[in-house]
């Protein structure tokens, strides 16, 4: 009879989510969020090209989805926050 070969056992790495990420404008890993505890928005700033969004934050967020929508803003596919809101209140002031 033959011998039982033993299977190897591999452990799964999980890599953690990154803190530092690739700028879409000048494609260096430059860009960082920044949320305090309890705020409802988060500032997004590449310290490379000094491109800035301001970004809702909801509470099941992570610096990832953060960082998704200021990819979306600075690509133009999505709308900041703070202009949405400023032009909301222009249209209610004018009547609209």
């Amino acid at each position: 009879m033959g011998r039982r070969r033993r299977r190897k056992i591999r452990k799964k790495v999980i890599k953690p989510p990154p803190k530092v990420f690739t700028c879409p404008l000048c494609n260096e890993e430059a860009v960082a969020v920044y949320h305090e505890d309890g705020s409802d928005y988060a500032e997004v700033i590449c310290s490379n090209c000094k491109a800035h969004a301001r970004v809702r934050w909801l509470p099941s967020y992570m610096a990832v989805d953060a960082y998704a929508e200021f990819y979306d803003i600075v690509t133009g596919s999505k709308k900041p926050a703070e202009t949405s809101l400023t032009e909301s209140a222009k249209l209610s002031a004018t009547g609209e």
